[in-house]
């Protein structure tokens, strides 16, 4: 953690380390924050990774020594498929004259609420109080272990490639109604206030609450994707970040605190 944290220092706010493979393999560790330290790291691989059952073990394991090392509230691991099907809202905003279709990506951070069960969850000593630990260790997942400070790793199917699965479906479910619904992200309330094991200070909870868009213009409707796409700000917009794993550009509006990406395909067309 102390090396994690000093190449932080070197570049705040955000970080990101990459790896390229054989078969279009791709690692992407991101560090993101709003905050003095890291709050969010996420990482991605292929799918043909977890063709092979014995490298789906391998990774948990991977995961867990992650978990070890950063120690996490709550982490998971599913498909991103599921995550998109789970948390994205398509919306249409217009921008002065123009139409933009935009999937609106709430901000959900586990100090606010959970986005959703997944084919792997960690839950951190917080949430394991939270939820209570005879409930955790009751819970109808498919497999339950204690993880090294008293946290919990719950499964839901022998491979993230079965999250379409109705038996994993029905195993999800199972789980939210057992936690509690009240602590997870549905897309039919994104307003709804979640619970939490964590106290929610008033400025660092709106801005962790803050959507991000992603945008794509309507038909051949021209325009600035760079404009802010809630309050049409034209000239306070900072580029954030850079994800050539889905070659989007992030930007965030320094008058309203939106955030957004945008395809970088449609940018160099402007």
């Amino acid at each position: 953690m102390d090396d994690i944290l000093e190449l932080w220092a070197k570049r705040p706010k955000q970080m990101s380390v990459q790896r390229l493979g054989n078969l279009g393999f791709q690692a992407v560790l991101h560090l993101t924050s709003e905050v003095s330290r890291p709050h969010l790291a996420s990482l991605a691989v292929h799918d043909k990774y977890f063709e092979k059952p014995a490298n789906t073990e391998k990774f948990l394991g991977f995961a867990s020594l992650l978990y070890d090392i950063l120690r996490p509230a709550q982490g998971d691991i599913g498909h991103q498929e599921d995550r998109r099907n789970k948390t994205v809202i398509q919306r249409t905003l217009k921008i002065g004259r123009r139409t933009v279709e935009a999937e609106e990506h709430p901000a959900l951070n586990p100090t606010l609420g959970l986005s959703g069960i997944y084919w792997a969850n960690f839950f951190g000593p917080a949430y394991v109080d939270f939820f209570s630990q005879d409930l955790i260790q009751s819970a109808p997942a498919l497999s339950k272990k204690k993880l090294s400070d008293g946290g919990y790793l719950l499964t839901t199917a022998k491979s993230p490639l079965d999250y379409q699965s109705p038996e994993t479906k029905k195993t999800e479910q199972a789980l939210i109604d057992h936690l509690g619904r009240a602590a997870f992200f549905d897309k039919n309330m994104p307003e709804r206030i979640l619970r939490s094991p964590f106290p929610r200070g008033d400025d660092l909870s709106k801005s962790l609450r803050r959507p991000s868009f992603f945008l794509r213009e309507s038909g051949s409707v021209q325009g600035q994707l760079r404009n802010c796409p809630e309050c049409g700000e034209t000239t306070k917009i900072r580029e954030m970040s850079r994800d050539s794993l889905n070659q989007l550009i992030g930007f965030k509006c320094l008058e309203c605190g939106a955030m957004w990406a945008v395809q970088a395909s449609l940018l160099k067309s402007q």
